[in-house]
C-alpha cells in the first residue's frame, strides 16, 4: 500500500484544466443552449450516477479521482450532443487524454457511495432481524392476579370473528402487540399512557370505560420491551347476549383504530385517540380499517430504515470519515485480490503483475505477497534449481544465488527470508553444494537481519 494513502473529490490541477475546457467546449458547440451552471449540474449528478454503474460493474473502490471526473465528462457528452443540437456528431474531445483508472487520490465520491451502499445493506440486515422478532408471536405476561378466561375470549373471537387470524406478533385472541415500541420510535408505553405506574392505571381504566362500560375490561402486558394491550369481558357481563357481543366487537374495532394511529408513527394517548374516535359518529368499515392497519405496518420498516441511514450518514466534517471509506476500500478489494491470487498462473511476471496491480494499490505489499506466496515459492524453487548449473564452482554459486537473494526485482514477488528458505531447501539437492550450504546459509541470515 502506497504510504501516502489519500482521497479527493476535487479534480487535480490537469483535470481541473480538462473540465474547465469541456464546459467552455460544450457550451459553445450547442450555441449557448446550456448555461455553465447547469453543465456542471449536470456533471455532478451525473456523478452519482456513474458511482452506482461503476459499483454495480464491481469496479474496485481504488479508482482514482481524475478518472472519475473524466468518466463523468465522456459518459454525458453524448447527452450534451444529443439535447444540444450540435452541429454534427463531434466525439468526445479528450479521449485521449484518459487518466489512470486505480491509483492515489481516490475518488472521494465513489468510496463515499460504496460506503453509503454498505450502510443500506448493514441496515437492511438489521431491519430484517427487527422485522423477525416484531412478527414472532410472544407470550401476553398479564399479573397474575389477571382472570382473562382465555377460552371463552378464543370461542368469542371464532364467532365474531371467524377465519381471521390473531394480530401480528400475538398468540392470544384480542390481544394487541404496540408493533412501533418494538422498533425503538416515538410510540411507547410513555407516550400512550403515560409516564408513572398511577398514570398508566389511570389510562387504561378510563379507555376501558370509553370502550365500553360494564362489558370491556382492558389490560396492559409490557415486558422485554414489548407492549400489549388485550380486551376482556367486565366480570358479570352477559356472554351470551348478543348485545354485549356486539359492543365488545365495537370495543375491539376501536381499539384497532387507535393502534392505527400508533402504527403511523402518531403518539397519541389511548384516552385521547378514543375520546376523537368517540367525537367522529362514522367509523371506518373493519376491512377498510384492516387494509389501512396492513398498509402502515408494511410502511414503517422504511420509515425506520430511513431514520438510521440518516442518523448513521458521514457529515464531511466527521474525522472518522476518511478512516471509514478506508475500512470499506479495504474490505472490497481484499475480496477482489483474493480471488485473483487464487487463479493466478505460477510464472515470475504473473505474480509480479499481480503484486504491483494499481487495482490493489490500498493494500500492503507483504499482504498480497502472501495471498501468492505459494505460486511464488514454486517459481522460485524452479528459478533456484537452474543458477548453479552454468557456475564453474562452488565460489561462483554461492555469488549467484546470494545475487538472487537480495535482488531487489524479486522483492515484490517473494520476501528475501522466504527465498533463503528456498535455496537451503532447494541447494541441498546438490552434493557438491551440500557441505558448504550450511554456512553460507548461517552468512546470509546475518545479512539479511542486520
Amino acid at each position: 500500500m502506497s504510504s501516502h494513502w489519500s482521497m479527493s473529490s476535487e479534480l487535480s490541477p490537469v483535470g481541473q484544466e480538462r473540465r474547465d475546457a469541456f464546459v467552455n467546449t460544450v457550451y459553445h458547440l450547442t450555441d449557448d443552449f446550456f448555461s455553465m451552471e447547469t453543465i456542471h449540474e449536470v456533471l455532478i449528478k451525473g456523478g452519482q450516477r456513474l458511482a452506482d454503474r461503476l459499483a454495480k460493474n464491481k469496479v474496485l473502490p481504488t479508482l482514482s479521482a481524475d478518472y472519475f471526473g473524466w468518466r463523468v465528462e465522456k459518459d454525458w457528452w453524448g447527452f450534451f450532443v444529443s439535447r444540444g443540437n450540435m452541429r454534427g456528431d463531434p466525439p468526445y474531445p479528450y479521449s485521449s487524454n484518459e487518466p489512470t483508472m486505480y491509483g492515489a487520490p481516490y475518488s472521494e465520491i465513489y468510496l463515499s457511495y460504496l460506503e453509503s451502499r454498505e450502510q443500506e445493506a448493514k441496515v437492511a440486515e438489521e431491519i430484517r432481524q427487527l422485522e423477525t422478532n416484531r412478527t414472532a408471536p410472544a407470550p401476553l405476561r398479564l399479573p397474575s392476579s389477571t382472570e382473562r378466561r382465555p377460552e371463552l375470549m378464543a370461542k368469542l373471537w371464532d364467532e365474531l370473528l371467524p377465519g381471521r387470524p390473531y394480530e401480528h406478533g400475538c398468540d392470544e385472541p384480542f390481544a394487541l402487540r404496540i408493533t412501533s415500541s418494538d422498533w425503538g420510535l416515538e410510540v411507547n408505553i410513555g407516550s400512550c399512557f403515560g409516564t408513572t405506574e398511577e398514570e398508566v392505571t389511570d389510562s387504561i381504566n378510563r379507555a376501558s370505560f370509553m370502550l365500553g362500560a360494564e362489558v370491556v375490561v382492558l389490560f396492559i402486558s409490557d415486558a422485554d420491551g414489548k407492549i400489549f394491550l388485550a380486551l376482556g369481558l367486565e366480570e358479570g357481563a352477559e356472554v351470551e347476549n348478543s348485545a354485549v357481543k356486539r359492543r365488545f366487537k365495537a370495543a375491539w374495532f376501536d381499539l384497532l383504530a387507535v393502534n392505527l394511529q400508533w402504527l403511523r408513527l402518531r403518539p397519541v394517548n389511548i384516552v385521547t385517540a378514543l375520546d376523537e374516535i368517540n367525537k367522529n359518529l362514522i367509523r371506518p368499515r373493519p376491512n377498510k380499517l384492516m387494509a389501512e392497519m396492513e398498509k402502515a405496518r408494511m410502511e414503517i420498516p422504511g420509515k425506520v430504515e430511513s431514520r438510521i441511514l440518516q442518523a448513521r450518514q458521514l457529515k464531511p466534517e466527521d474525522p472518522q470519515r476518511a478512516v471509514k471509506f478506508l475500512r470499506v476500500q479495504l474490505a472490497s478489494t481484499r475480496v477482489a485480490a483474493r480471488a485473483a491470487a487464487a487463479n493466478i498462473d505460477a510464472e515470475f511476471s504473473a505474480i509480479k503483475s499481480f503484486v504491483t496491480d494499481p487495482r490493489f494499490g490500498c493494500l500492503a505489499t507483504r499482504e498480497l505477497t502472501k495471498m501468492v506466496e505459494d505460486a511464488a515459492v514454486s517459481v522460485a524453487e524452479e528459478h533456484v534449481r537452474l543458477l548453479p548449473v552454468d557456475c564453474r564452482d562452488i565460489e561462483e554459486a554461492e555469488e549467484t544465488v546470494t545475487g538472487f537473494v537480495l535482488s531487489g526485482s524479486w522483492d515484490d514477488v517473494l520476501s528475501r527470508g522466504k527465498r533463503l528458505e528456498v535455496c537451503e531447501r532447494t541447494l541441498g539437492q546438490y552434493p557438491l553444494l551440500r557441505r558448504s550450504l550450511d554456512a553460507w546459509v548461517a552468512q546470509m541470515r546475518i545479512r539479511l537481519s542486520g
